[in-house]
């Protein structure tokens, strides 16, 4: 488990001139911050679940979506991959840390741990690379949070992803963009990884395709 950070204002007293922050959900495609590189890489010892709900950006308090967390697995070995973002300059964290407390603190419940970042062996040549393992501040909902859903049969997530739409567009978008990365950008032999991802966007897929098939759904 990673170090915990009840404030976001305790990490400006942990980091110098660079902050590394983890995305593996919106912020893979979405970074509403200033940041100087991205690279692709994974955590371990988690699994990416859609056990977080979304009554602002991927749904209402009406028709909730749902939204990645992590779970702490049993296995120290499971990976998840996401994005990490390399934020230079105290303007620029300050900055960061600002907007993220709204984004995923006040909007999502989410809190802030740090932990190791393992970074994708095809670096960008382009930049100057990344060490192989930096320490990256990654956000975590727990269990128990006033908006966790937590587990449900996939039919009944399938459900709730197909008719919320929040402020940044539907849950269903949010869905297809993270399945996006697992095949464009995660190892194939990794992807086993995201299995549950995966089952659950083709469930969400042949329901959209037929609708009038699926009735035992509702």
């Amino acid at each position: 488990m990673g170090e915990n950070y009840s404030s976001f204002h305790e990490i400006l007293n942990t980091i110098g001139e660079k902050l590394y922050i983890f995305g593996y959900g919106s912020l893979i495609w979405k970074p509403n911050f200033p940041y100087s590189q991205r690279m692709i890489g994974y955590i371990k010892g988690y699994k990416r679940r859609f056990y977080q709900s979304s009554i602002t950006h991927r749904g209402t308090p009406k028709n909730p979506g749902r939204i990645v967390t992590l779970l702490l697995s049993k296995n120290k070995d499971d990976r998840v991959w996401g994005a990490a973002f390399e934020v230079v300059g105290k303007e620029n964290i300050r900055k960061t840390i600002d907007l993220l407390v709204v984004r995923e603190t006040v909007q999502a419940n989410y809190r802030f741990e740090k932990m190791p970042f393992y970074t994708k062996l095809d670096v960008d040549k382009k930049a100057d690379p990344f060490p192989n393992i930096v320490e990256v501040f990654v956000c975590v909902a727990e269990p128990g949070n006033r908006d966790y859903a937590g587990k449900a049969p996939l039919e009944e997530q399938v459900m709730q992803i197909v008719r919320a739409i929040g402020d940044a567009g539907p849950n269903v978008e949010y869905l297809a963009k993270l399945v996006d990365f697992i095949h464009t950008e995660v190892p194939e032999e990794d992807q086993k990884f995201d299995q549950h991802t995966l089952d659950l966007w083709n469930f969400v897929h042949n329901y959209l395709k037929k609708p009038e098939d699926n009735n035992n759904l509702e």
